[in-house]
């Protein structure tokens, strides 16, 4: 009976609060939703050479170098994997949580909820690895692109300085390349 009571007591205490209960349900789905595994799993994709590289290189310890050997790689970055999975989600979650609960009023978050619970929302939330994927992509082309552009100019700059920033082989070709991209003052 007294397990009933406090129960009872708790579901009350939780009723009589339904915006911050509501506005932290919503918080949370929306996270879950937004940080699903496979946006995790795309992130990690594009993190993961990095990492296994990580395992297959010695590690620097104050006591000498470690050196694992491939059976205890196939060991270990496996579960690596599958424990830094589930911290990312954590950690995402907390900061999105975090994050919509300083910059979106309550309604809002609760609309947006309300929104991805929708078939819509939930074409949303399924597309949003691929979009991410696709933005990835996209923004790392465009980077690539601008910084080519960037660059000319500013390696024209800096032997126009006159400084020596360069060893005599590198500003030899760094002034054939920009000369061939039109810079003909070099």
């Amino acid at each position: 009976m007294r397990r009933f009571g406090i129960a009872a007591a708790l579901i009350a205490g939780l009723a009589s609060t339904p915006v911050m209960a509501d506005a932290d349900a919503d918080l949370t789905f929306i996270a879950d939703a937004l940080v699903s595994e496979a946006v995790i799993d795309g992130i990690m994709v594009a993190l993961w050479p990095g990492t296994e590289a990580m395992f297959r290189a010695p590690i620097k310890t104050p006591h000498g170098e470690i050196q694992f050997s491939r059976s205890a790689q196939k060991q270990i970055i496996p579960r690596f994997r599958a424990a830094m999975i589930e911290a990312v989600h954590a950690e995402l979650r907390g900061i999105l949580v975090q994050s919509y609960r300083a910059e979106v009023s309550p309604a809002a978050i609760s609309a947006f909820a309300e929104f991805l619970r929708t078939p819509e929302g939930q074409e949303y939330v399924t597309a949003q690895p691929r979009i991410l994927e696709r933005s990835q992509k996209l923004g790392g082309e465009l980077g690539l692109k601008i910084a080519q552009d960037i660059f000319p100019e500013i390696f024209a700059d800096l032997i126009r300085s006159g400084e020596k920033l360069f060893d005599a082989e590198t500003e030899f070709r760094l002034r054939q390349w920009l000369r061939g991209r039109g810079e003909q003052d070099l």
